[in-house]
């Protein structure tokens, strides 16, 4: 190839063609900047929203709220339970009463259990008594002995006590009297 340009002409082309690469250049870093930017603007606003996401799902308890609202509900029942014990009468009380119930029982019932709830207010504490009867003649001797009893103010038995006519398992409420002042 013959160059057939001149110095001066060859000069103002190299200067002009330099010019040209500048311009794109330019422009290459203007689109990289502008990338750049939209790419940095969504990064910012996916962290906001993963942040905004964390606050509302931090308002709901998380499992350490759980376990504290449980333990709290733990201890109510605890203190509850304390109150029961602490309105229970005096243990000779209770012994006379266990001793009663056991002076009652004819020798074909079993007494297997009994469970104390102190009465609340104006409410009287109950008694429930359950165990096994050999036969339901035996039973219904041992409900009408406690009935006679004055210390309880009513026995209360499921109809579920006498539906079979041997080997029941049966359950009690005994009501206890009021104290007579």
């Amino acid at each position: 190839m013959i160059n057939l340009l001149t110095p001066a002409t060859k000069l103002q082309l190299r200067q002009e063609i330099r010019h040209r690469r500048l311009v794109v250049a330019g422009f290459i870093i203007l689109a990289l900047l502008i990338v750049a930017l939209i790419l940095g603007s969504l990064i910012l606003w996916q962290l906001h929203r993963e942040t905004n996401a964390l606050a509302t799902t931090s308002s709901e308890p998380d499992a350490a709220a759980l376990a504290r609202q449980a333990t709290k509900q733990e201890l109510q029942a605890a203190s509850a339970d304390l109150q029961a014990i602490k309105s229970l009468p005096p243990r000779a009380a209770l012994t006379a009463l266990w001793r009663a119930t056991l002076a009652s029982q004819p020798a074909s019932v079993a007494l297997a259990g009994w469970r104390w709830q102190a009465g609340a207010g104006t409410e009287s504490a109950t008694l429930e008594i359950a165990g096994q009867a050999a036969t339901r003649a035996g039973l219904l001797q041992f409900i009408e002995t406690l009935k006679r009893d004055e210390r309880f103010a009513n026995v209360e038995s499921p109809v579920s006590n006498l539906i079979r006519s041997k080997d029941i398992d049966f359950t009690l409420k005994l009501t206890l009297a009021r104290a007579k002042n």
